[in-house]
């Protein structure tokens, strides 16, 4: 039928043509036939004009629209105001519109001027009639005939350009619209089209005659004329950009669709097409590059959520994603670099496109849609995920500096794993946190005052240790502060962190210790001697106005009123003067302790009488508290003064946080100059991540001890190594990598060890040897492991060292390590081994100086055998005293078939210890340097006079007589090994 219809109308349009024209005559249909070809002309002509158009001219006619509807201009305002910031924009835009309208300007002129021509032809026609001619013969049939023809020709063109031009363009606008589900494939009824019945109408129309034929005449090239659009010095038509552009919009749209988490085949596929639709256009690299520009230019804004024409900038969520910020805001300034770049915005997509297909192909992205990072941490650290991430990162300039952001994702998934912090404002707000809940806690409850302060006391000192802060308070200052923090709040419920935060300001502030920092009022310009370095200023003269802080105890007061009428301004005047009073009584105690209490008595009245409190309470209160000359010192004051904010605390914080884990994106690019440097660093990273699943693993299963430690290092030995010399990371964020993870809450938890230790531990193992050069983190921590396994037998009644373990330990051992075992067996530790606390002290010198002299390897020969039994006695001993504590009756020594507690005689034990320099020099250098002998150690269960001490004495004695040729030295060390058992008084002569 179509096919029918487009010749039938052609025909009766040329009878009609045909007809008129012999009625009208040779003349006048001439005469059409040039007003029809004018009008051709004059329509071409004027559409061909029409497409040079500014865009100040089309601002002209929109100014004149806005006028005239305003609703319509405010919605259009965003719009205009981009379209009017960009040159190239502006150019693409209206070449583009000049070619989508052009073929219908072309047909409505040329109709339009026709009807006009037409008309007045029509009325001359008629004028004429009636004006008398002379007889003539019909004659020129044939050239009406043409003339008629060409007339129908030429209309038939013009009606035929918009419907060919636009006919080119519907395939790609329908696929466009298919793929974004704006028409359905499969029409579940005949009143809609689907994309497959449209398509075939299409082809059926291309297939008509009419088309054909017009197509023959020179219809394309009408088409391309009218159609083309002018980029820069490049020309292409509307129907060949049209498909890039339509894919391009319809993929964007695809990859709005879904949550980043559900990212998978449909929409990597979708980011390959949006490079490829770069490659075919002309046209998009300026348009779509130019909205590239304004999308990243918005998002990418101080305030970091401007939105660009109503699309907002995705949010990073505060778990598993938020790791993910940082490398979205690189891909961003990437693009919005390139974004004027053609080829450099191909490159970008391609390689934004094997990104999202390595994270789909892997799971990634829906790891990223678990509550916890472990399943997201497990994806990373499995199969060669993150190397092939950072293999198609190196390969383009503009993205290599995403690879210090996959780092950084993976020093994140470690952190949040272990919970360590964030920053130095996520440890201030712990430690202030910790303070204020247990104050409620406290307020809330029936205790009397001096249980309260007892107890928040102790909940201030964990909570300043907690915060790493290197400055140390003694326990009667922390009682101040208890005292004075329950007096501030006593009738306030609710105690926020807030609260805690203002009374050291306060106190700062009437000290005249506040932080120096940008947008603080009140800071002034002199220094104090004591925190200069941190920032703080000192200035009697402030010019608080009453409106600087919110908390209830605090609000509306001056300066002045918070020195007289807050515990916390008494606070800060009263260790001032304390301060000054331990300076001057430095040589006198009791002068000083006289002032205190003066001084005490003196401020405590003048605070009474400012807030209406009883002063009777003055001496009294002056009484109660008992501070020691050595805990008030200038320390005293810094202390406390760094608690005032975030700013200060990091001055002396010794935590780790991910902020100091986190690698500078740029400074690491830069180094990524080769293919090589980029495998190394990929290589490096993948351990990150491998090291991460490893450690989530640990954590999932349990840990207990050292020992967990050591499995914990153990996992970290290899990774800390390759990090060490990568460009992004490098040996300074090694070394606080270790840091971290030792100090974090869940690795100290499970290992029972303080924050102290913890920091103590990982110095240890970031020492360098003698020789300035760096130990291996591997062997370092697979040292630890075997340390921490025999540390752990000393707790565990039925236990036993075995010689293996030791020798195992010294083959491994490194000065790090021993430095790490040391800063674990602490007094504390050697209480938990069943050392009595009369010995405590000496025993955990004696272990600290044998394990200094087992990393010395340059000191002692490779062959362990001597050393080895003599090392499993000394702990031999150390389990002996637990043994000891729990049956007294348990002997020392081998005797006949009768099996001691360290399974030798004493003659063994003796020459075995005495067989051992290691050993040797650890006991003398222990029992030897102080004033006098120390004598055991370990506290030993050998009275003078019993069977164990006899046999030692004996066996000690004898020992010299087969060795008197050794001489005095040899009898210096008979002491000590003699003492190291509990016995003195050695007679050599005999």
């Amino acid at each position: 039928m179509p096919s029918f219809l487009s010749l039938l109308i052609p025909a009766i349009l040329m009878l009609v043509a045909v007809a008129w024209g012999l009625a009208i005559g040779l003349g006048r249909t001439r005469a059409r036939f040039i007003c029809v070809a004018a009008c051709f002309v004059v329509a071409l002509v004027a559409s061909l004009v029409m497409k040079d158009v500014t865009f100040a001219d089309v601002k002209i006619a929109i100014d004149f629209l806005v006028a005239q509807n305003p609703a319509a201009a405010e919605s259009l305002k965003d719009i205009m105001a981009f379209v009017e910031s960009s040159q190239p924009l502006q150019e693409a835009l209206l070449s583009c519109a000049g070619a989508v309208v052009a073929p219908l300007v072309f047909f409505t002129i040329f109709v339009t001027l026709s009807l006009v021509t037409w008309i007045v032809g029509a009325v001359l026609f008629v004028v004429t009639l009636f004006i008398p001619k002379g007889k003539r013969a019909h004659r020129g049939f044939v050239r009406v005939l043409i003339y008629a023809v060409a007339q129908v020709l030429l209309t038939v063109f013009v009606i035929m350009t918009p419907v060919v031009a636009y006919l080119d363009c519907v395939p790609d606008v329908v696929k466009a619209a298919d793929q974004i589900g704006m028409i359905e494939s499969e029409p579940d009824n005949a009143n809609n089209l689907g994309q497959d019945q449209i398509l075939d109408f299409v082809e059926e129309v291309e297939t008509l005659p009419l088309v054909v034929t017009y197509r023959f005449l020179g219809g394309d090239a009408m088409c391309n004329s009218l159609t083309s659009i002018k980029i820069g010095e490049e020309k292409t038509t509307l129907s060949v950009e049209l498909g890039s552009i339509t894919r391009f919009v319809a993929n964007v749209m695809k990859l709005t669709e879904n949550e980043m988490e559900n990212f998978g085949e449909a929409e990597t596929q979708a980011i390959e097409s949006l490079s490829q639709c770069f490659g075919e256009s002309v046209l998009l690299p300026s348009v779509a590059g130019e909205l590239i520009y304004g999308v990243t230019d918005a998002w990418l804004s101080e305030d970091g959520n401007t939105a660009f024409l109503g699309m907002e900038k995705p949010a990073f969520d505060e778990s598993t994603t938020a790791m993910f910020a940082d490398a979205f805001r690189h891909i961003l300034e990437a693009f919005h670099t390139d974004a004027r770049n053609v080829t450099a915005l191909c490159a970008d997509f391609d390689t934004l496109a094997d990104i999202v297909g390595i994270l789909v192909r892997d799971g990634v992205f829906a790891g990223m849609g678990e509550d916890s990072t472990t399943s997201l941490v497990n994806t990373l650290s499995s199969g060669n995920t993150v190397k092939d991430l950072i293999t198609a990162l190196g390969s383009n300039s503009s993205f290599k500096i995403l690879i210090s952001d996959v780092t950084n994702i993976g020093m994140r998934a470690i952190g949040s794993s272990l919970k360590i912090p964030e920053n130095a404002e996520a440890i201030y707000q712990q430690f202030t946190d910790d303070i204020a809940a247990a104050m409620n806690t406290l307020m809330s409850s029936e205790k009397t005052e001096e249980e309260k302060k007892a107890e928040l006391t102790a909940a201030i000192k964990e909570a300043f240790a907690e915060s790493g802060n290197e400055l140390a308070l003694e326990d009667d200052v922390i009682g101040l502060y208890a005292e004075t923090l329950l007096e501030d709040f006593a009738n306030y419920e609710n105690i926020t962190a807030d609260d805690v935060s203002e009374f050291f300001q306060v106190f700062a502030e009437v000290n005249g210790t506040e932080l120096d920092l940008p947008g603080n009022e009140q800071a002034s310009s002199g220094s104090t001697t004591l925190l200069g370095s941190f920032g703080l200023k000192n200035d009697k003269d402030k010019n608080n106005n009453g409106n600087k802080y919110k908390s209830p105890a605090y609000a509306g007061k001056t300066t002045e009123q918070l020195k007289n009428e807050s515990a916390a301004g008494l606070l800060a005047t009263v260790l001032k003067e304390v301060v000054t009073a331990a300076i001057v009584n430095a040589d006198n105690e009791e002068a000083f302790q006289e002032s205190v209490k003066n001084i005490l008595t003196e401020n405590y009245k003048n605070y009474a009488e400012a807030t209406g409190k009883d002063a009777s309470k003055a001496e009294s209160f002056a009484t109660s508290v008992v501070i020691k000359m050595d805990s008030i010192t200038e320390e005293t004051i810094n202390t406390t003064a760094v608690m005032q904010s975030p700013a200060a605390l990091k001055e002396v914080t010794t935590k780790v946080t991910i902020e100091d884990l986190l690698v500078d994106a740029e400074e690491s690019a830069g180094k990524l100059d080769s293919a090589a440097a980029v495998e190394k660093e990929a290589e490096a990273i993948k351990q990150i991540f491998n090291s991460a699943g490893e450690i989530v693993t640990k954590l999932e299963e349990g840990i207990d001890g050292i020992d967990g430690i050591g499995e914990i290092a153990g996992s970290l030995g290899t990774v800390l190594d390759g990090l060490s010399g990568t460009a992004s990371f490098g040996e300074e964020k090694t070394d606080n990598l270790l840091f971290a993870v030792l100090q974090s809450e869940t690795v100290r938890e499970s290992a029972n060890i303080d924050h102290k230790t913890a920091t103590e531990l990982a110095k240890a193992a970031t020492e360098k040897n003698p020789d300035g050069s760096k130990g291996s983190f591997t062997e370092t921590m697979n040292s630890l492991a075997t340390g921490a396994n025999i540390a752990n037998k000393l707790t565990q009644e039925d236990a036993e060292i075995t010689e293996d373990d030791i020798r195992e330990m010294l083959e491994n051992m490194t000065p790090q390590t021993a430095n790490m075992l040391k800063a674990y067996m602490t007094v504390e530790r050697m209480r938990t081994f069943g050392v009595p606390e009369d010995n405590v002290e000496l025993s955990t010198e004696l272990i600290q100086n044998m394990l200094t002299e087992m990393g010395d390897k340059q000191k002692y020969s490779s062959s362990y055998d001597a050393q080895t039994k003599a090392i499993l006695k000394i702990f031999n001993m150390v389990s002996a005293t637990s043994k000891q504590g729990n049956n007294g009756s348990d002997h020392l020594f081998n005797r006949s078939n009768n099996v001691g507690l360290l399974n030798a005689t004493a003659e063994e034990v003796v020459s075995t210890i005495l067989d051992s320099d290691m050993v040797c020099n650890a006991v003398m250098k222990t029992l030897k340097s102080h004033d006098e002998l120390k004598v055991n150690p370990f506290g030993l269960n050998i009275d003078e006079g019993s069977d164990d001490y006899v046999d030692c004495k004996n066996a000690v004695e004898k020992y010299y007589k087969n060795h008197t040729e050794k001489g005095d030295e040899l009898k210096e060390r008979l002491d000590a090994i003699a003492a190291l058992l509990g016995v003195t008084g050695l007679n050599y002569e005999d």
